[in-house]
C-alpha cells in the first residue's frame, strides 16, 4: 500500500511476470499469483491499496482474523518525494498497526492457539537481536520498498544519504525488510520479486545486504542495527528547538528540518479520514471508528451510543426564554433555548434564499467546478475516466444491438410459426374438402 502513482502496480505485474499496461489504482484492487511445487499449488492473494492515508480503512477488507496468520504487508514510498515520505509512511503504518492489533484481539478470543502461534513466530523472527528492547516489531511480516530508484540515484549525495538513513530507521525500528525498486533496473526487479516471493510463498529470503547509500539499499529484516544506522543529521535550528525524548520523534524532527513535510491537499485531512471511515462503516460494515471527541474547541467525533444527556448537560437559557418557556418535553425545551440564541428564519424565506443561492450556483457552476480548474486536473485519472466512459458506451451499444437481434429473431420465429399454422390450416381445409367430395360422389353416381 502507498499513495497513488508510486509504482505498486508495476511491481506486482513484474512479480507475476505479466506484460500489461498499468493503470492508476483507484482504491483497493485484487489479483493473485500461483506457484507450483511438485503436486502442491500455492496461491497468493494480493491486495493493492492506492490513495494512501485517505483510504486506509479499506484495509479492513483483506486483513481479517481468518487470514491474519498468513498475511504480510508491503509499504511503498516514493523516493523522489521526501517531502511526503515521513507523513505517508507513519500515517500508513500507524493505521495498519491499529488494524492488525484489533484483528489479533479478535483472533485471541476466537482461536487462542492461532494467536499464540503468531506471537511465537514474532519472537522467533526477532531472536536475540541486540536492538530487541528498542524495537517496536510489527505484528506480521513487513517490508518497506523505496520506488523510483532510477530517478532517486541522480539526487545530490547529501540528500540521498539523509533519505537512506531515515528509511533505514523507519524499516529497522519496525523490524521490517528494506528494498529499493525501479521498473527500469532489472537487478532491482529481481531482488523485489525475491522479497515478494518470500512473503507470499515462504521461499528462501534473500541474504543480500547493501547499506551503502551510493547503491540501492537491500537490507533483510534483522540485518540492520541502530548503531550501524547512526544518528540523524541535525541542523542548528533543530538542536535548539528539539523537545523529543523518544527515537521516532527525534528522527522526525531532524528529517522534517531538512525535508519539510507537505500538507495534504484537503483542507482538513483528519476530518476527511474520519468521515470516510464513518461512510465505510455504514456502506461496507467495516469496523466503526472508536475516536471520541466531545471538546467543542475541537471537531466533534462521537460514535452512536458514546454520548449521554448527563455529559451533554442542560441547554443555555436566556432570561426571556425562562419566562416564556412552556415546553414540557426535552426536544421542545432545547428548541426554545436554541431559537432564543439563534432565531430561526421562517421556512418561506429559507426556501427563497435556497432558490436564489441555487440559481447563483448554477450560473457559476462551470467557473467554480474544481474539475474544470487546471490546477486540480489529474491527467491519468481523466484518461482512465474517459476510457471507462467509452467502455460503458460500447457496452450499452452492444447491449442494444443484442436486444435488437433477439427481437428480430423472435419476430422471425413468430412469422414462421404463423406461416406454418396457416399452411397447416389450409391443409386441414383441403383434406376436409376432399373427404366431403368422396362422400358425395356415390350419390351423384346413383342419381345421374
Amino acid at each position: 500500500m502507498s499513495n497513488c502513482l508510486q509504482g505498486k502496480s508495476q511491481m506486482i505485474l513484474r512479480f507475476l511476470d505479466r506484460n500489461e499496461n498499468t493503470k492508476p489504482t483507484i482504491a483497493l484492487e485484487y489479483t493473485y499469483g500461483r506457484r507450483t511445487r511438485g503436486t502442491v499449488k500455492d496461491v497468493a492473494h494480493i491486495w493493492e491499496l492506492g490513495g494512501g492515508i485517505s483510504l486506509i480503512n479499506l484495509m479492513d477488507i483483506p486483513l481479517t482474523s481468518k487470514n491474519i496468520e498468513i498475511s504480510s504487508l508491503i509499504i511503498v514510498v516514493d523516493l523522489t518525494r521526501p517531502e511526503e515520505m515521513w507523513n505517508t509512511f507513519y500515517g500508513l503504518i500507524d493505521a495498519a498497526r491499529a488494524r492488525v492489533d484489533n484483528v489479533l484481539n479478535e483472533l485471541n478470543d476466537r482461536d487462542p492457539n492461532a494467536y499464540d502461534r503468531i506471537i511465537r513466530n514474532n519472537k522467533k523472527r526477532l531472536g536475540e537481536h541486540k536492538d530487541a528492547s528498542l524495537l517496536k516489531q510489527f505484528p506480521i511480516p513487513l517490508a518497506v520498498v523505496g520506488a523510483k530508484y532510477d530517478e532517486f540515484q541522480n539526487f545530490e549525495s547529501e540528500m540521498r544519504k539523509n533519505i537512506c538513513k531515515a528509511l533505514r530507521f523507519m524499516a529497522h525500528s519496525n523490524f521490517a525488510s528494506l528494498q529499493m525498486f525501479s521498473n527500469k533496473m532489472e537487478n532491482l526487479v529481481i531482488r523485489t520479486r525475491a522479497l515478494i516471493s518470500h512473503l507470499a510463498f515462504d521461499t528462501s529470503a534473500s541474504k543480500t545486504l547493501s547499506t551503502d547509500f551510493n547503491k540501492p539499499l537491500s537490507i533483510p529484516f534483522g540485518a540492520d542495527s541502530f548503531e550501524a544506522i547512526g544518528a540523524p543529521t541535525f541542523g542548528d535550528s533543530t538542536l535548539t528547538k528539539i523537545r523529543a525524548t523518544n527515537p521516532r520523534d527525534i528522527w522526525r524532527d531532524a528529517f522534517k528540518e531538512i525535508f519539510p513535510q507537505m500538507m495534504f491537499s484537503n483542507k482538513m485531512e483528519n476530518l476527511v479520514i474520519r468521515t470516510r471511515a464513518l461512510i465505510s462503516h455504514l456502506a461496507f460494515d467495516t469496523s466503526a471508528s472508536k475516536t471520541l471527541s466531545t471538546d467543542f474547541n475541537k471537531p466533534l467525533s462521537i460514535p452512536f451510543g458514546a454520548d449521554s444527556f448527563e455529559a451533554i448537560g442542560a441547554p443555555t437559557f436566556g432570561d426571556s426564554t425562562l419566562t416564556k418557556i412552556r415546553a414540557t418535553n426535552p426536544r421542545d425545551i432545547w428548541r426554545d433555548a436554541f431559537n432564543e440564541i439563534f432565531p430561526q428564519m421562517v421556512i418561506v424565506k429559507a426556501l427563497l434564499l435556497f432558490f436564489v443561492a441555487l440559481g447563483q450556483e448554477l450560473k457559476n457552476e462551470l467557473r467554480d467546478d474544481p474539475s474544470n480548474d487546471p490546477q486540480y486536473r489529474e491527467s491519468e485519472i481523466d484518461k482512465l475516466l474517459e476510457q471507462k466512459l467509452r467502455d460503458l458506451e460500447l457496452y450499452i451499444k452492444q447491449k442494444k444491438d443484442r436486444q435488437a437481434l433477439e427481437e428480430k429473431a423472435e419476430r422471425q420465429l413468430q412469422q414462421q410459426s404463423s406461416s406454418f399454422s396457416k399452411k397447416n390450416s389450409l391443409r386441414l381445409q383441403y383434406a376436409s374438402a376432399g373427404n366431403l367430395n368422396s362422400l358425395e360422389s356415390p350419390r351423384e353416381q346413383e342419381n345421374p
